[in-house]
């Protein structure tokens, strides 16, 4: 209980000082950043012990607690990092455009909205914010008008990039407007510009390949799908980005299952789709605890 009061403690100080500084008594203000110090410094040393508690420590506090680091709980992500997702209508999926983030449905219905559940289930200590980028209708070129608004512009610490499903598509459901197909060669230049655009700054880049829920490779739109992902293979060795393999994924589960169980049009994935994007992506993260045998009792 003491522990809550200290805390409780700590807030009120934060109000004290605030008004001290605002009558101009600066000799109070300076005596409560002190008795706030102390407060925060005492709270911290007491939870520092084991990481249960971290559950339960206002961010604010963290601050003052040394050995606190995310890297301890076994996760590539780090306490406030940042995450934009850019992509089409199959990461888009009724999200806020340009940007959707936040409360209700501003983050939409896609496989980002799955990957925040899970990533706030497992961590609910780690605060990400999670940003959905995706515009319905978007090739790679339509993604690279809008990259520094909608992706540089929001100083992301990583981005995740699933583009390339329109690219092929208009190919085959377009045939006579040209002007909206992307070819092979500018689609991989496409590619190229985001991230190089993005890796000075931010730690890393998750690379999805576009997919077709097609188990047949002798697909003639499948055979064209899978020439725009190894180009993503390509890159994302070329400049050391995570790969995830969207098209294998589906390409085994659809082995199993008719891919009309996952969408209608073997694109846009309904709730188990968006769950397998989503998992597959999270299989890069160094998730600890999503394979934790014995983590029952959080």
């Amino acid at each position: 209980m003491w522990i809550c009061a200290l805390i409780l403690k700590t807030a009120i100080n934060v109000q004290n000082v605030e008004s001290d500084a605002d009558r101009g008594d600066h000799n109070k203000s300076e005596e409560g950043v002190v008795t706030l110090v102390i407060a925060c410094l005492s709270t911290a040393k007491f939870l520092e012990a084991t990481e249960e508690t971290l559950y339960h420590i206002p961010p604010f506090i963290r601050l003052f607690i040394p050995s606190f680091h995310p890297e301890r709980f076994k996760m590539i992500f780090q306490d406030l990092d940042r995450i934009v997702f850019a992509g089409d209508s199959v990461t888009d999926m009724g999200s806020v455009n340009p940007v959707g983030e936040g409360l209700f449905d501003n983050l939409g219905h896609s496989y980002v909205r799955v990957i925040e559940n899970l990533l706030s289930a497992l961590y609910p200590e780690v605060h990400l914010r999670i940003t959905n980028s995706g515009i319905s209708g978007n090739t790679s070129r339509g993604l690279l008008v809008r990259w520094e608004r909608d992706v540089r512009a929001l100083n992301p610490q990583w981005v995740s990039i699933c583009i390339g499903i329109n690219d092929v598509w208009r190919q085959f459901d377009s045939p006579a407007m040209p002007d909206q197909m992307v070819p092979l060669e500018e689609y991989r230049e496409n590619v190229r510009k985001m991230i190089l655009t993005e890796k000075p700054h931010c730690k890393g880049i998750f690379l999805m390949t576009p997919y077709y829920m097609e188990p047949n490779a002798g697909d003639y739109m499948r055979a064209r799908m899978d020439e725009y992902g190894a180009i993503c293979k390509e890159l994302a060795e070329e400049y050391g980005c995570i790969f995830v393999d969207l098209q294998a994924m589906f390409s085994k589960y659809c082995s199993i299952r008719h891919s009309s169980y996952l969408a209608w049009d073997r694109v846009h994935p309904n709730q188990i789709g968006a769950t397998l994007i989503a998992l597959e992506w999270l299989k890069h993260c160094d998730l600890e605890r999503l394979h934790a045998e014995n983590d029952t009792d959080r």
